[in-house]
């Protein structure tokens, strides 16, 4: 923020200064302590010159300070509605009235949680689709995305409209008995149990790994009875599962395995892509995971058999040799062209963003390992974690309210955190399926479990602030 930020006891010539370099057209005027004064832009100055004013005065005194500023834990919508073609430039302020960070229509926050890099193709290949008028569903960016995803896992891949949409469809697609179990993890977003209830089957939760996040293998074979017909595994973080243990279980009691990739594209167990070792593989690319279509996903089968009822299903059950003849009931799961196109260009990118992911992780671990009170995910020679977000847990946090206060602190300094997802199993509509079980790994993880921004855009000065400010406020 250093060319946003004038002292009011620094002259109008340095704010011209950094007022050009910001290229924003303003200025934030602060007095002691980074305390908000006011505004100054490039027009005021020039007014001022042209009333003779020398541009060695002090900008304290010609500041307005009848200045539009929003508390740093507004969100983005709140942020989006006060910015017009008179507000460009908003001060985000702290309890105390000191800048923390500034947001303009290029940017609403210093430190997102995550954003999606976009970089040149994307926007061509949507202008394609807006000029060859290929917006829906068909278009030749669909098979190209489809096919690229093929040659990513080589795995027949179909295009969904979501992550939660591929997951419905990967269950419909085996065409299990109504009342089937589905075995899952009982920590994760709730796509998962959603799809099993909305696909007439039955969701039945295991407790997770305190080290990993991931679903604890070891309690797996305990939950299996004679209904049991699908292992629904998520690679939560980015975090690959125990998948060596976990083949072996599924094929000891003859189960689907299918392996949710939402949050895992690009991460690896032993050289082998994740996604690769199941029946079916599921991916999202929703606006803030790794690669993004806005919203999208893609669904990855071994069998072809599979892949061709899903892909009928997809499809409203239409038959694919004879239009409007329907053989099945099925659902409109498609991606369109557009959101295609950018996945087309997406793709190309992963590597490059995986890596960069990677290496913000590696400089947050070597920070972190120096605070007893700050746990992460173990590192492994085997593994590679692709971190779509950087999760931690705090082991002097004691519960959820005390978690959440935490996340308001480090918001209060300009950046984003998330916190863990709820265990599915407090939720009242999903009690029933937990019966009794108490799933304490999953409660305890939750309520000190924060996630921290990965984003391709972060620079090292970005992960140097976020690490220092985590561990100072757990200190």
């Amino acid at each position: 923020m250093k060319n946003v930020i004038v002292h009011k006891s620094e002259t109008l010539e340095l704010a011209l200064k950094k007022i050009g370099k910001n290229t924003l057209g303003s200025c934030i005027i602060v007095g002691n302590e980074n305390k908000l004064l006011g505004i100054l832009s490039d027009g005021d100055i020039r007014r001022l010159i042209i009333k003779k004013i020398s541009l060695n005065s002090k900008v304290g005194n010609f500041c307005n300070r009848k200045v539009k500023s929003l508390s740093i834990n507004s969100n983005n919508f709140e942020i989006q509605k006060n910015l017009n073609k008179k507000i460009k430039l908003i001060p985000l302020v702290d309890s105390t009235n000191k800048v923390i960070d500034y947001a303009t229509f290029a940017k609403y926050r210093k430190i997102p949680i995550s954003e999606p890099y976009f970089f040149g193709e994307e926007f061509y290949n949507v202008k394609e689709c807006f000029d060859t008028n290929w917006i829906s569903s068909q278009g030749k960016f669909v098979l190209k995305f489809e096919e690229a995803f093929f040659k990513f896992l080589k795995k027949k891949s179909l295009s969904v409209s979501s992550g939660t949409t591929g997951l419905e469809l990967a269950l419909k697609s085996l065409n299990l008995p109504k009342g089937s179990e589905v075995i899952m993890p009982v920590l994760t977003f709730a796509a998962p149990v959603n799809a099993i209830i909305n696909s007439n089957l039955k969701p039945v939760f295991v407790d997770i790994n305190k080290d990993d996040f991931t679903i604890d293998a070891n309690q797996i074979e305990k939950k299996i009875t004679k209904k049991t017909k699908v292992l629904l595994i998520v690679h939560l973080y980015g975090y690959p599962c125990n998948i060596k243990k976990i083949k072996k279980i599924c094929k000891k009691h003859n189960l689907y395995l299918i392996e949710d990739c939402a949050e895992a594209i690009g991460s690896k167990i032993d050289g082998v892509k994740i996604g690769t070792f199941s029946d079916i593989s599921i991916f999202s690319f929703f606006g803030n995971k790794t690669i993004t279509t806005g919203e999208g996903g893609m669904v990855c089968f071994k069998s072809g058999k599979i892949y061709n009822r899903a892909k009928i299903l997809r499809d409203h059950g239409m038959s694919p040799k004879k239009k409007y003849w329907h053989e099945k009931v099925g659902n409109n799961y498609r991606l369109t062209n557009l959101q295609a196109a950018i996945g087309c260009a997406q793709i190309k990118k992963l590597d490059k963003i995986v890596k960069k992911k990677i290496k913000i992780a590696r400089y947050y671990n070597k920070h972190f390992k120096k605070f007893k009170n700050i746990r992460f995910a173990p590192i492994k020679k085997n593994i590679i974690n692709s971190y779509w977000l950087y999760p931690i847990y705090l082991e002097n946090v004691k519960d959820f309210r005390e978690r959440d206060f935490f996340l308001k602190k480090l918001l209060e300094k300009g950046i984003e955190g998330r916190h863990f997802f709820y265990p599915l199993s407090m939720m009242p509509i999903y009690k029933k399926f937990a019966k009794k079980d108490k799933f304490p790994v999953a409660k305890y993880v939750s309520e000190k479990g924060i996630c921290l921004p990965t984003s391709y855009s972060l620079n090292l000065n970005d992960v140097k602030r976020i690490s220092e400010t985590v561990s100072r406020l757990t200190i």
